[in-house]
């Protein structure tokens, strides 16, 4: 973008996780948590499988497991809005609304690259005949 304004992409916990899912979440942080976390990550799971079963008593075993193991319900993505001179900022609705509209048309139409998290506008393809 013309401004130097860049659109950015990040995988995050999301603010609407329970605990059980918070404390998870922590032991699979780690590459190899080794026996004693494997465990505990046992025993979170259970309780998480107790609790949805107590909440939807006709569900079969492989939907509370589907349910309790989809890690889309644990992280959300996040959109990042890159000012040259200013750090990295979660993109709200009111700074949306601030942007330009070609600005909102690049931040729409841009493609992101996984490293870093920063999103650049998508090169015009042109018709070969």
């Amino acid at each position: 973008m013309s401004s130097g304004i860049a659109v950015g992409i990040r995988w995050v916990q999301s603010d609407k996780i329970t605990d059980l899912q918070r404390a998870a979440s922590r032991l699979l942080e780690r590459d190899s948590p080794g026996p004693e976390r494997i465990a505990e990550l046992r025993g979170l799971l259970r309780e998480m499988i107790r609790e949805y079963r107590g909440g939807h008593p006709r569900a079969t075993y492989r939907e509370a497991l589907a349910s309790v193991l989809d890690y889309r319900s644990w992280h959300a993505f996040e959109l990042l809005l890159i000012q040259p001179g200013e750090p990295e900022a979660r993109l709200t609705r009111a700074k949306h609304s601030a942007m330009s509209g070609g600005e909102k048309s690049a931040a729409i139409h841009c493609r992101c690259s996984p490293r870093p998290t920063r999103c650049t506008p998508r090169p015009k393809t042109t018709a070969r005949g």
